[in-house]
């Protein structure tokens, strides 16, 4: 006699609307109550869209598996302005006020320390691991001073 409690229950694919895997390697699974397709990452449930629409949730994963996968927020993948392009307009900037005397060679300088990503990538957690990792090789001052920095670039970058 088995125990229907230990009995192990076959997979069935389809729920009770009807809806079923469309092929065996479908990296997606079905939530019933909601009709989302979701796939757990890292002991975490994402859901990346409904079952009525599965090829937009299938892209939708494939964009944001590998951050998903690294334990990042997936980020809005976009055409955007860099940083790279927003530091360089404002180094221009920079650099007639350098040619003015309005700042010094070492003040521009340490403007010039930017990076190459997108704007509309940026998120907080990003300024919060740049301050840990700036931190780590720099004093409560000079910190302070590249933490200004940054700011008077995006602060330049308003207008």
């Amino acid at each position: 006699m088995t125990n229907s409690t230990l009995a192990k229950k076959p997979f069935k694919a389809a729920s009770k609307n009807g809806w079923q895997k469309l092929y065996d390697d479908f990296p997606l699974s079905y939530h019933p109550p909601s009709g989302r397709l979701y796939k757990k990452i890292l002991g975490k449930r994402y859901y990346f869209g409904y079952a009525a629409d599965w090829k937009a949730a299938l892209d939708k994963y494939q964009n944001e598996r590998d951050d998903l996968y690294a334990g990042r927020t997936p980020r809005v993948k976009s055409d955007g302005l860099i940083l790279k392009e927003l530091c360089n307009r404002f180094l221009t900037a920079k650099t007639h006020q350098l040619n003015s005397g309005e700042i010094t060679n070492r003040t521009f300088l340490d403007y010039k320390s930017t990076t190459n990503r997108l704007v509309d990538d940026l998120a907080a957690d990003d300024f919060e691991t740049l301050r840990a990792n700036i931190a780590k090789t720099r004093g409560p001052v000079a910190l302070g001073n590249e933490v200004q920095r940054i700011r008077v670039v995006f602060s330049a970058a308003r207008g």
